[in-house]
This record gives C-alpha cells, structure tokens and sequence, in this order.
C-alpha cells in the first residue's frame, strides 16, 4: 500500500467537497442570468473529474481493492469530465461575452465534438482507443488520446480568443479586467498540465481547476448581488412612482370633497363612500410593501373601487362598462387601476358630454390580456402634460416587464379612443 499518496486524495476530497458547497450556494439563489446554469454544470463536471480520479488513483496505488474494468470505467468517467467541463466553460464564456458581442450562432451544435470523446471514451474500456488500463492497474493513454486533447483544448483556446477580442473593444475597464482575469486564469491549467507528470503526488491539475472555479463563482455571484441591489433599488423607486402617479392630492381632495357633500344629503351614501375609500388606499398602501403579482381578481376589485369613487364625481358624465372573460391569471400590483385612471382623464376632459371606460380581460392561446379602453378622441396618455401621468405609464410597463415577463402597448385612434393592452404569457408548464 502506497501512503504516500493520501494527502493526493485528501486534497482531491477537499476539492471535490467545497466545489460542491458552491453548488449548493449557486443553487439556492435565482436571478444571476443565463451563465449561472452552464457553471453549475461546469462544477458538476469538476466534482465528478475528482470523485472519479480519487477512487482511481486509491485503486492504482492499491488503497483499495483494485478491479480491472471498474478501474477503467472511473478514468473513462474522469476523462469524460474533464472534456464535459471544458464544454461547458466554453458556453459560461460565450453568455457572459454577450453583452459585449453577439452570441455564437448554432451554440447548441458545439456539444457534439465533447459527446464523440465521452462515448470514445466509454468505448475504451474495451478498446483501449483513448486510454487503457494495464495488468498493473497504471493508466496509459491511447492511440486516439490526441483527438480527446484537441476537442478540449478547442473548448478552451476559441473562448480565450475572443475574451482578448472582448478585452481589447470594450470601453469598460472592469469588464476588460473580468475578461483578461479569465484568460489568466485559463492559463494556469493549462500550463500546468505539462508538469502533473513530474509531481506525480500533488494534484496540480485538480487545484488549478478549483482556482479557476472560485473566479468563476465570485464573478457570478458578485454580479448576482449587484443585479439584486439594482432590483431593489429600481423596486424602491417602483414604489416612489405609485404613490406619486396613484395616491394623488387632488383625486384624494375631491374623494373627501364628495364625502364631505354626501353627509349632509344623504349619510348613507356617505359611509359607503367612506368604506370604498378606505378600501381603495388600504390597497394603494399595500401594493407599496408587495413585489410578487396578485391575482386578477384582485386587482379588478381595486378598479371597481376606484371607478366607483369617480363616478360619485361625475355621475352621468362617466359609463362604465365591464368585460371580464377570464380571471384565472396573475399581474402586477397597481397596473391596471392607473390605465383607467389615465382613461377617465382622457374620456372626460376630451367630451364635455362624458364618456365611456371599458374594462375587459381575455384567455388567449400563450397569454392573458388586459384591456382599457376609453372613447376620448385619441389622445396620447405617453405625452401628456401631466408629469406624475406619465411617470404613472412608465412604471406600469416596467413593472409589467419587470415582474411578469408581459407587455403593455397603447394605441390611438383618432376621433375614436385610447386602447392600453397588457398582455401577460402563460407559464410553462
């Protein structure tokens, strides 16, 4: 039994046991983009590279009972890792190069050079093409080993090609920093490979990996946190925005106003209006503390309440009518209420005999719609003088982009009316 190699295995166990714990983290948080998937898979392959090579080498060196083709089967396993991973730091750098050029057309196609030498390399238990194992229970690489090395050393030297291409036109010093950090580090492996067989009882090439990947995961989860902190930063001025454009001074002065005539004539009248106000900035309020969508029927309530507080105001001036076809779906918080606000506006101001709101919902094939339409003559809800108005729009459609993945689009006729619709996909099922 050769001791001499279990502070080897103990180092690859450690690797294998802290890559993991990165996997777990990456796991547990959402919302770092598209390259936090292929590193995932990246560290996947790494641990798998080590596990394998940890019982390997413990065969090898005779720390555990030694079986042929088990043995084999590990170091095809090991190898298949090690080209898998290289793959896969390929795809990392092409998403996070996406900013800054245009993505690799047919990206899905380069997988299948790595799968060849997987299955090349599953065939060599039998064959020995890649690499083989000797009555001895040494590795020896194969007659076909050279075309494993090419593929991989493709997945590594196009992605650093371009990473100096990207370093070299970006007008940003820290992305260029990001860029040149990957090439360094991608040297380190590399260079290193060429001296594994001279320190046989380090495991230089697993720890250079490992090198590589603690870069790799703090890039990803510094720009995880840093995209949060924009979230809840731009969430903060979300909410600024809805009070502004929705708890307005002079819809609440002429909402108490109405009260206010009400409690001499007719008292009853009154309190119902008070109970309806109440509800209504009860839900301003707390659509203030709420980031997720609420259900439609939710805020259709929030509509009714609001439509019926205006018509107090201008009784036979404003109509409104109701089209609810489906209900089934979620939506952001205050994202319909100040489309009717803005068509009240634009259905009053443009008519001096009143107007007519319209509310309706739709099913459709990939998604739901929300539809606000009013018969003010067309004007332009985006262009109106109204700076809180305007602010009010904004932050519906980015909120609605933001929050549901959905759209909102505005569309005038003129001499007809003002049609705002939102349009929010399906889930996947």
């Amino acid at each position: 039994m050769d001791n001499r190699f279990l502070p080897y295995l103990v180092t690859e166990a450690f690797c294998a046991a802290y890559a993991g714990a990165i996997l777990l983290r990456l796991r547990q948080k959402n919302g770092a983009g598209r390259e936090t998937g292929d590193l995932m898979r990246l560290i996947f392959a790494y641990i798998a590279m080590l596990a394998t090579d940890v019982f390997s080498v413990a065969m090898e060196r005779g720390l555990m009972p030694a079986e042929h083709y088990a043995d084999a089967a590990l170091n095809a396993v090991s190898n298949a890792a090690v080209v898998m991973g290289c793959y896969y730091w390929f795809r990392y750098v092409d998403d996070r190069l996406a900013e800054e050029t245009s993505r690799l057309r047919n990206k899905d196609l380069c997988v299948v050079p790595a799968l060849a030498a997987c299955a090349l390399n599953l065939v060599s238990v039998f064959t020995g093409w890649i690499f083989q194992i000797d009555r001895n229970g040494q590795y020896h690489e194969g007659g076909l080993f050279w075309a494993q090395s090419a593929i991989s050393m493709a997945y590594l030297l196009i992605p650093a090609a371009r990473l100096l291409r990207a370093a070299v036109r970006t007008a940003s010093g820290e992305k260029r920093t990001e860029y040149l950090t990957y090439v360094g580090s991608l040297l380190v492996p590399v260079a290193l490979v060429w001296v594994t067989d001279h320190l046989a009882d380090i495991p230089i090439f697993a720890l250079s990996i490992f090198l590589v990947i603690q870069v790799l995961f703090m890039t990803v989860y510094l720009s995880r946190e840093e995209r949060l902190a924009d979230r809840r930063r731009e969430m903060a001025e979300y909410r600024t925005a809805i009070m502004r454009s929705q708890i307005q001074p002079h819809f609440l002065y002429n909402a108490l106003s109405v009260i206010v005539y009400y409690c001499d004539r007719d008292p009853q009248r009154a309190k119902e209006v008070t109970l309806v106000f109440s509800d209504y900035l009860r839900e301003n309020l707390n659509s203030l503390r709420e980031d997720d969508p609420v259900p439609f029927e939710e805020e259709l309530t929030h509509v009714r309440n609001y439509l019926f507080l205006e018509k107090q105001r201008f009784e036979n001036k404003l109509s409104v009518v109701y089209d609810i076809g489906a209900t089934d779906f979620m939506l952001p918080a205050i994202s319909v209420q100040p489309l009717v606000a803005n068509a009240v506006r634009n259905g009053l101001r443009a008519k001096k005999a009143g107007g007519t709101v319209t509310v309706s919902s739709r099913e459709e094939k990939d998604c739901y719609t929300v539809t606000v339409r009013d018969d003010g003559g067309g004007s332009a809800w985006d262009e109106a003088e109204d700076d809180d108005l305007r602010a009010g729009i904004r932050n519906v459609k980015r909120r609605i982009a933001e929050l549901s993945e959905g759209s909102l689009t505005i569309e005038r006729a003129e001499g007809v009316g003002t049609t705002a619709t939102i349009r929010i996909p399906k889930e996947e099922k």
